[in-house]
């Protein structure tokens, strides 16, 4: 009688998972939680509330106190090293420790780094922001292929994104390569028109109108661009089109 009245007051992983939560920078509230699963979970959110309260060293303990090769301890550095912002020589550390997420960590932390130097760069600049951000990719990522494929798409983004609500012209561009531009250009095209609701037929009344005029474009929720960057437009709708 006595075993079975003690086998029915025994905290559940779920109650003790409760507690944890009531308690999140105390780990050893996750020590009970008999489930691996559940008490990784819990580690890893013990983990993130010590990086958010300024505790990084107790925060990245409790994420190497996980079993090697344990899921939760993986998805624990990658978490901490997105909490911490973390960037540079910090990262690497961080994300060679991240397992089966270490590719994802490595690209969110150059990532950061990455659109804070765009954010930064004034028109004139882009080419040399370029050249170094070519040289931090490789930091990040030694295969090179992988390195030049996310500072392709990097580069995308900030050119399709740059100045959107403004027109599009050479400046947009500064001293880019020209096919970085263009793809740009027609990454922009999909977002202004995704945001604007345009639907296939407003495509295909766009792309039978080439040349494509800047009013025309406009009307339909598309981008507007100056002269001076015609060319390269246009040649950006002609590719765009045939997809």
């Amino acid at each position: 009688m006595l075993l079975l009245f003690l086998a029915c007051n025994t905290p559940t992983d779920a109650e003790h998972y409760l507690a944890a939560t009531a308690d999140p920078g105390n780990p050893a509230r996750c020590e009970p939680i008999g489930d691996p699963w559940l008490a990784g979970e819990c580690h890893a959110m013990a983990a993130a509330w010590l990086i958010e309260h300024s505790d990084t060293d107790a925060g990245l303990a409790v994420c190497g106190a996980l079993p090697p090769g344990d899921t939760w301890r993986d998805e624990c550095f990658f978490l901490l090293s997105d909490r911490m912002s973390a960037a540079g020589d910090q990262a690497r550390q961080v994300c060679a420790q991240s397992g089966q997420f270490q590719d994802r960590c490595l690209g969110h932390a150059f990532g950061r780094e990455g659109r804070a130097m765009l954010q930064e760069v004034a028109t004139g600049e882009e080419r040399d922001v370029y050249r170094a951000l070519r040289v931090k990719s490789a930091e990040y990522f030694d295969d090179q292929q992988t390195a030049s494929k996310k500072l392709w798409h990097m580069m995308i983004e900030f050119v399709a994104s740059r100045d959107i609500q403004q027109p599009f012209s050479a400046a947009t561009c500064g001293g880019l390569p020209r096919r970085i531009c263009q793809t740009g250009f027609q990454t922009r095209i999909r977002f202004m028109l995704r945001d604007a609701g345009g639907s296939k037929q407003t495509l295909h009344t766009l792309c039978n109108g080439q040349p494509v005029e800047v009013g025309a474009a406009i009307a339909l929720g598309g981008p507007s661009w100056e002269a001076d960057a015609d060319a390269l437009v246009q040649e950006g709708w002609r590719q765009f089109c045939r997809r």
